[in-house]
């Protein structure tokens, strides 16, 4: 499907390095995100008084970036980017895995409201890990499609007819 061709016919656009880039990068910036999320979200005690003070609460919010962080090395170490391009059909068990933990996120902890904002962190995560898995197993299927109908089947300009010229009169 996507096999490596000889270091001598690869173009930097097909290097496994730079699918191992585009693969780890968007999970780095993921995690970050969820990450963030949880921090802030510590500023937000749900439904509670204002009047009353409330200290940050900053075990819960390392609980909730430790999740994160652990789902964030589970993807990683699915997708194996390194050698993604050698398997890119890893994107069906991290879709298999992952779809499932956002669906139960989602009905038994984000659909509740009034709750501190970190609880919401993890689904905010698990939403962006699923878009991004979607994209990938996108790609992987578009890719594997062209592949299988071949070159000449994706050139429109090898298959166009030749341009008839009009005599132009003046």
């Amino acid at each position: 499907m996507l096999a490596n061709p000889p270091p001598e016919q690869r173009s930097p656009a097909t290097s496994p390095r730079w699918i191992s880039w585009l693969i780890s990068g968007p999970i780095f910036l993921i995690w970050f995100l969820g990450s963030q999320d949880a921090i802030q979200g510590g500023l937000n005690p749900g439904y509670m008084p204002k009047d009353i003070p409330h200290p940050y609460p900053l075990l819960s919010i390392f609980v909730v970036w430790g999740i994160i962080t652990t789902e964030a090395a589970i993807l990683y170490a699915i997708l194996r980017p390194s050698s993604f391009s050698s398997h890119p059909r890893r994107v069906l068990p991290a879709l298999v895995a992952f779809v499932p933990l956002w669906v139960a996120d989602y009905v038994f902890n984000s659909a509740a409201t009034d709750l501190p904002g970190y609880y919401y962190s993890n689904g905010f995560f698990l939403l962006l890990t699923v878009f991004f898995l979607g994209m990938v197993a996108a790609t992987v299927i578009v890719l594997a499609v062209r592949a299988r109908r071949g070159p000449e089947a994706g050139d429109h300009r090898a298959s166009s007819a030749p341009e008839s010229s009009s005599p132009s009169d003046g």
